[in-house]
């Protein structure tokens, strides 16, 4: 499994999520539930590619939390990118 934390590359959400350890997987998904207020059911279908957001607002929102949180400068359209 590859750790997105150190790398440049860009990546979408999902892979980001499969990049990090069980630890950094928990403590990502309390900041996400506490800044953007997600459910867990929720994330779990974003992190399994499911679905995504739908409004802009809380794809930037994401992507400001998960920057933040692995270092990396990541945009809503890095995460979130359209099909």
């Amino acid at each position: 499994m590859r750790n997105y934390l150190n790398s440049n590359k860009k990546a979408s959400f999902p892979a980001i999520w499969a990049g990090l350890t069980a630890t950094q997987q928990d403590d990502l998904r309390v900041k996400l539930v506490v800044a953007v207020r997600v459910k867990d059911n929720t994330l779990y279908r974003w992190y399994k590619g499911l679905n995504f957001p739908t409004d802009f607002a809380t794809r930037r929102d994401v992507a400001q939390v998960v920057s933040d949180f692995t270092g990396r400068q990541l945009t809503a359209e890095d995460l979130f990118p359209d099909k």
